[in-house]
């Protein structure tokens, strides 16, 4: 049975975070910065994740939030990101993928996930940076994606 894709501003009002708003209430109150992680096992999320968050202060000096959108349940979100001094950030948990395929984030293909160049730097980044690789939550192939939302539209991707 397909299923249908809500529209961006149709996904956004469904979105709910860990604290109760939906993304495009939250949108209304400032601007957000979501960001659409692969799985939690990814070398790529965790490194995207780390720097995030060592970058939210100047984020918030600019009055933009930060908004994580992944596939897994919210415990496995609560392990994941207690790593990462993660407390005040808004949390969407998406396992059916409908707000990544509303904002047109695709399954990647064998030469994305697979290729050399990413071999490479999952080696770099996962054993020299210390990143890791762990366990998979979600879709292996979903692609992420990162949408500055201000007033419960894209203003850039």
């Amino acid at each position: 049975m397909a299923t249908t894709v809500p529209r961006v501003e149709d996904a956004l009002k469904e979105a709910i975070t860990n604290k109760g708003i939906s993304l495009y209430d939250l949108s209304h109150q400032s601007a957000v910065l979501v960001v659409f992680l692969r799985h939690f096992g990814c070398t790529f999320c965790r490194e995207t994740v780390d720097e995030l968050v060592r970058l939210r202060r100047p984020f918030e000096q600019n009055g933009i939030r930060l908004a994580f959108v992944h596939m897994g349940t919210e415990d496995e979100a609560d392990e994941f990101f207690a790593h990462y001094d993660i407390e005040d950030e808004h949390l969407v948990s998406d396992p059916d993928r409908r707000l990544y395929q509303a904002f047109d984030l695709r399954r990647g293909t064998l030469g994305q996930l697979l290729g050399p160049r990413v071999w490479w730097r999952g080696l770099k980044d996962g054993v020299f940076k210390r990143y890791g690789i762990g366990k998979s939550n979600g879709d292996e192939y979903q692609m992420p994606g990162v949408f500055l939302i201000h007033k419960g539209r894209i203003e850039n991707a």
